[in-house]
């Protein structure tokens, strides 16, 4: 009964793993945005200090 439920815990982990792997990294944290880059371009021209907060 012990080695069914290793078992089946193992084959749980596995599907989790495997088919929903959520990865957050691939969907946030990607950089500056278009907005923040074009807020940027226009300090750097004015010669302002860039600073990242």
């Amino acid at each position: 009964m012990k080695g069914l439920l290793i078992a089946v815990a193992g084959v749980r982990w596995l599907r989790t793993s495997v088919f929903y792997s959520y990865r957050p990294e691939l969907h946030y944290m990607r950089g500056p945005g278009p907005k923040c880059r074009a807020r940027d371009d226009t300090s750097a021209r004015s010669g302002e200090k860039l600073t990242w907060a």
